[in-house]
């Protein structure tokens, strides 16, 4: 999943509770951010929240896309 992200027991529960369309969306996100697409990841991650905005690994996923968008923005 994110790239560094160490993912603890409520992770677990998280992933495991979400309706098969965020976990659809929020899988999408994990493939552009692995693809470098951070503004395609932000896409996703939010389309996951909008269907379930107590689903944290995908609030954190949108924060670090964004902060990694936020980057590469900078440097060009």
């Amino acid at each position: 999943l994110v790239a560094g992200r160490t993912f603890g027991p409520d992770d677990g529960d998280a992933l495991r509770q979400a309706s098969l369309g965020v976990l659809r969306a929020y899988l999408r996100g994990e493939e552009a951010y692995r693809d470098d697409r951070y503004r395609d990841a932000m896409a996703h991650f939010d389309a996951a929240l909008d269907r379930d905005s107590t689903f944290a690994p995908a609030a954190l996923a949108l924060a670090i896309a964004a902060d990694r968008f936020n980057a590469a923005e900078q440097q060009d």
